[in-house]
């Protein structure tokens, strides 16, 4: 069960035979499926980038590009897909601004939601990224953003939960902290708000090698360490449960997931 927290792989999760459970594999987005390496052989479709399809107000269109990216994922044999951004275009100094839907969170959320069941609609799972507040690429490793409770929810949060409702696979925890605790270890957010206030049931995983401590991130409500092999999880949470660091309904919770 502990090995069902932490990633076999870069791209992948653990398989448990014995259970019947098998290993998926993940590739990047939000632009199309990317590939674990840079080659001209290997190339995928690439769709219009978010912020483009933002300016059009078209859910029906995002729909119809969620659908073609879940499409190619299983052509090129990828379970689920680390998109839709839905982080704010709050900076124009953000270099990932292309990757925005909007920075207005309804228009944001909405398109998201969109490309959420366009994706899913074929059978790959969507995971909705950066939770939360990663909204400058400038030291998103280590920055610390200060957001009062009511903005937290209104603005920043406001695409998440609406993903959430829509039913996306997961969501990829940010790099950065958020009122100084880092994103992945977020009880407030993954635990308080999601998990428990949304009753969101999907997978919360880290961002690649973002994760910090096995206890602060199995306490914050993180189910899932990637890349593999585990740093932080994985074994790391059977010997925290074993020393009653961690109660067992958290490991349970996180596997399931």
């Amino acid at each position: 069960m502990a090995m069902l927290t932490a990633g076999a792989s870069m791209w992948s999760t653990a398989a448990v035979p014995g259970a019947g459970i098998a290993s998926l594999a993940m590739a990047d987005g939000p632009m199309g499926v990317a590939g674990p390496r840079v080659d001209e052989r290997d190339v995928s479709l690439l769709t219009p980038a978010p912020v483009a399809l933002g300016a059009s107000w078209d859910r029906e269109l995002v729909r119809r590009v969620g659908r073609l990216v879940g499409g190619e994922a299983i052509r090129r044999k990828v379970d689920l897909m680390l998109a839709p951004n839905l982080n704010l275009a709050r900076s124009p100094l953000s270099g990932r601004a292309f990757e925005y839907f909007s920075e207005d969170p309804l228009l944001c959320g909405a398109l998201g939601v969109s490309w959420i069941q366009g994706c899913q609609a074929v059978g790959t799972g969507a995971v909705a990224k950066h939770l939360v507040c990663n909204d400058s690429e400038t030291a998103r490793d280590r920055m610390n953003a200060v957001v009062d409770a009511r903005t937290l929810r209104e603005v920043y949060l406001q695409p998440f939960e609406m993903a959430a409702q829509a039913g996306c696979a997961g969501m990829l925890t940010a790099y950065n902290k958020l009122n100084g605790t880092w994103c992945a270890e977020s009880a407030t957010v993954i635990r308080q708000i999601a998990k428990t206030e949304w009753k969101f049931g999907g997978v919360f995983m880290s961002d690649w090698f973002g994760t910090h401590s096995t206890r602060g991130s199995l306490e914050g409500g993180l189910d899932l360490e990637m890349p593999g092999p585990a740093r932080y999880l994985g074994a790391h949470s059977a010997a925290a449960v074993a020393e009653g660091a961690i109660p067992q309904a958290r490991l349970h919770d996180a596997a399931a997931r």
